[in-house]
């Protein structure tokens, strides 16, 4: 049974990755450039920082970037795909609703670590250091 299940995962992994491609590429995209003008548009406003602001202005650009993937984008891909009528597509398939929301879960986070791996080169190329916790 959990064979089964893993490959439905894995197999709507592979479908939803082809059906969001594009996603790659954008969501990279935005957290670099989202980086990129908090980091140095702040550091111009705010002149001479101190460690721990570098260290806040590293985590929260990060962090920025990936709450404008989670409240921007993402909502406008769920609506593009119930304006398509893919959402009432996926609905028919005979598989368990929890492995469509898994498979999108796993392209989601697939899609924004590239623009995680540039907003810290964004933030060391700047301050030469990296957020830490």
């Amino acid at each position: 049974m959990l064979q089964k299940q893993l490959k439905q995962i894995a197999s709507l992994v592979e479908w939803t990755f082809l059906g969001n491609r594009h996603l790659f590429i954008l969501c990279g995209a935005v957290q670099f450039l989202m980086t990129l003008a908090l980091v140095y548009g702040y550091s111009l406003v705010m002149g001479e920082v101190s460690l721990e602001e570098k260290l806040y202005l590293g985590a929260g650009a990060i962090t920025m970037g990936l709450i404008s993937l989670g409240c921007t984008m993402a909502a406008q891909e769920v609506t593009g795909n119930r304006l398509d009528g893919m959402v009432e597509y996926l609905r028919t398939l005979p598989v368990p609703r929890i492995t469509l929301v898994l498979a999108d879960l796993v392209i989601w986070i697939l899609a924004s670590l590239p623009g995680i791996f540039l907003s810290l080169l964004v933030v060391y190329s700047k301050f030469q250091i990296l957020p830490q916790n």
